[in-house]
């Protein structure tokens, strides 16, 4: 699926998963796989089983202390949550504080999660400035639209329940680079949802459901 994806030129890949015949269910991808993701793709995510059901994780997890391609120069995106797209395209959020999710300086795709499917829009990440969580700023704030720090650092414990006061956060800072391209309905999940069958032995096991990822907003 991955060799499928590249020649027809789709990407970035948003999510992913591979799913076994004969009722294997969710399978974790191999090793290979991983680094090509890793490559290619560092902002997707790969749904795995787990002891509690299937679950979302960022690339980057499944392949800790991983060779990084010196000229991989791949198409980056960051996920915001849809609630966040009118106050982002009328300028009135500037800016996002994230946790243990890696954003790259330079230009990214906004992909906005609805329940419908993917709105996005082209933007530029400007800085990205690192600080613990007991010293965010009202100017961090104000960026992302919020009014107070005790307002940002309540919506950043509920996004990362048990988030300490020496988690080192990131503040990124961006811009719109154009227009909103709005997408149809789970159309192709912004050429990113990918589904990848693997021929194994069935052992019974059932899928279940996915258990969701980390913030998008």
């Amino acid at each position: 699926m991955l060799g499928a994806a590249a020649a027809a030129g789709a990407g970035p890949l948003t999510t992913i998963v591979a799913v076994g015949d004969g009722g294997w269910g969710v399978i974790a991808p191999c090793g290979r796989c991983r680094q090509v993701l890793l490559d290619l793709h560092p902002d997707c995510f790969v749904i795995v089983p787990t002891q509690g059901g299937p679950e979302y994780k960022p690339i980057r997890e499944l392949l800790p202390y991983a060779y990084r391609h010196p000229d991989a120069e791949p198409a980056r995106f960051v996920r915001f949550n849809g609630r966040y797209h009118d106050a982002i395209a009328a300028g009135l959020k500037t800016a996002t504080v994230r946790y243990r999710d890696p954003i790259a300086v330079g230009p990214a795709l906004f992909m906005f999660e609805d329940d419908g499917g993917y709105r996005r829009m082209r933007g530029i990440i400007d800085q990205v400035e690192s600080r613990r969580f007991d010293a965010l700023t009202m100017e961090d704030a104000g960026a992302e639209n919020i009014a107070s720090v005790d307002g940002l650092r309540d919506g950043l414990r509920g996004h990362y329940p048990g988030i300490t006061d020496d988690a080192l956060m990131d503040v990124v800072r961006f811009h719109l680079a154009c227009e909103t391209e709005a997408e149809p309905q789970l159309q192709k999940l912004v050429q990113g949802s990918a589904g990848e069958r693997h021929n194994r032995p069935n052992p019974g096991r059932d899928p279940g459901k996915v258990s969701r990822g980390p913030r998008s907003d």
